[in-house]
């Protein structure tokens, strides 16, 4: 797993690689070609200023190339290189300070965000495991959720998420059998899903599901019969020694959210769902 997502971050920065890489031989071309205290500036102004943007964004990186072809603009007419028969040089040189820190700011933001990609724990590293049922926790369920929204920025696919909440009204019913309740409508839910779909836990009382590829007309024809069907799952009620429908002591809340373009992340998309799921009792959707 943790190979594919290097390689993954090798795929999409290979291209900020090769334009930063030819820029730094392009400096040190030119460096040759300098002379004196303006051979020194320059490598001195191309080193501090890749250092610099490797640290930064590349709108600061621009900012960095101005102060550095300002500079070496400065240092060229106090020592004398400053010529009409000395301007492509000069030209060349001012744009690759320009250009040259602003790559680097670019790959670096990007670079530093992938890294932190990289660094969190692997979901099938985890222990997912929600009331012994194996549904992903809340933060490998995350992961996933970013993973599926990356997908969705490459591709345009649709992205759904799907929350159903189990609201347990029975004062009868002791902690154990509540358990055994949620337990038996998060089963249900799981079954009926698509074999696409990732379904996860959030808490006891709540359980989810990404709906990759699914646009809000088939995530709406999944949610309605899935909650209808749930209800009717059965459990063991043991202070009542009977096994009991879900109808008969519990209420089923759904709600669905969908990606769209100004989605920023998946702690986006989830608390947009939560909201939902939070102001109405009946199934709605909503756009993040």
């Amino acid at each position: 797993m943790m190979l594919d997502r290097s390689a993954a971050v090798w795929t999409e920065f290979r291209a900020r690689f090769g334009l930063a890489a030819f820029l730094l031989v392009s400096s040190g071309v030119l460096v040759g070609m300098e002379r004196g205290r303006t051979r020194v500036a320059l490598l001195v102004l191309v080193l501090v200023a890749a250092a610099v943007a490797l640290h930064v964004d590349g709108f600061v990186g621009i900012v960095v190339g101005l102060v550095g072809a300002a500079l070496l603009i400065a240092v060229k007419r106090t020592s004398g290189d400053w010529g009409s028969d000395e301007l492509p040089v000069i030209a060349a040189e001012v744009s690759v300070l320009l250009v040259l820190p602003w790559v680097i700011g670019v790959l670096g933001d990007h670079l530093r965000a992938s890294l932190a990609t990289l660094a969190k724990p692997v979901p099938g590293s985890l222990v997912p495991a929600r009331n012994s049922l194996g549904l992903l926790d809340e933060a490998p369920a995350l992961f996933r959720l970013e993973e599926e929204l990356q997908r969705r920025r490459r591709t345009g696919q649709p992205l759904g998420l799907m929350l159903v909440e189990v609201e347990v009204w029975d004062p009868d019913l002791d902690e154990e059998s509540e358990a055994a309740a949620r337990r038996s409508v998060a089963r249900h839910v799981e079954t009926l899903l698509r074999d696409i779909d990732v379904p996860f836990a959030l808490s006891g009382e709540v359980i989810g599901a990404i709906l990759p590829a699914t646009d809000p007309g088939d995530a709406w024809s999944l949610l309605g019969p899935l909650l209808d069907s749930a209800t009717t799952a059965t459990f063991a009620d043991r202070e009542a020694g009977f096994r009991r429908a879900i109808f008969d002591c519990a209420t089923l809340h759904g709600c669905l959210a969908f990606a769209d373009d100004d989605t920023e992340d998946a702690e986006a998309l989830l608390q947009q769902a939560l909201v939902a799921l939070a102001t109405s009792s009946e199934p709605q959707a909503t756009a993040s």
